[in-house]
């Protein structure tokens, strides 16, 4: 026989309301994943050369994936916040996940020329 215990409402409803904001950007997180291996491929064929310094890439944009991805945690958070304070509309995780893809695209943006560039 099982017990179940219950514990306050709201805090059950909290946590429900956390854990379905949550679900809801891991599957976007492939998307978002995508949308940066997609423009860093694009920009090293098109930005790089032979004498591109191509182990300076793969190194940084490694460390640019870990850091982009726990950065990613920062659109759950926000989202679940808002809804926390009452927040609620339908256009605001993907208004979120929107502002943090652009940015950080711009970030890996600028790693490519960086890493890419003779200087």
């Amino acid at each position: 026989m099982s017990h179940m215990q219950h514990g306050d409402p709201a805090k059950e409803t909290f946590a429900g309301a956390v854990r379905d904001v949550f679900l809801r950007w891991e599957r976007w997180r492939l998307v978002y994943n995508l949308a940066l291996v997609g423009l860093v491929i694009t920009l090293a064929a098109a930005w790089g050369d032979g004498n591109s310094n191509w182990v300076r890439l793969a190194v940084e944009c490694v460390l640019g994936a870990i850091v982009a991805n726990l950065c990613y945690f920062a659109g759950p958070i926000a989202d679940a916040y808002l809804r926390w304070l009452g927040i609620h509309h339908r256009a605001i995780a993907p208004l979120l996940f929107g502002c943090g893809l652009l940015f950080t695209m711009g970030l890996a943006a600028v790693t490519v020329g960086e890493s890419l560039s003779p200087f």
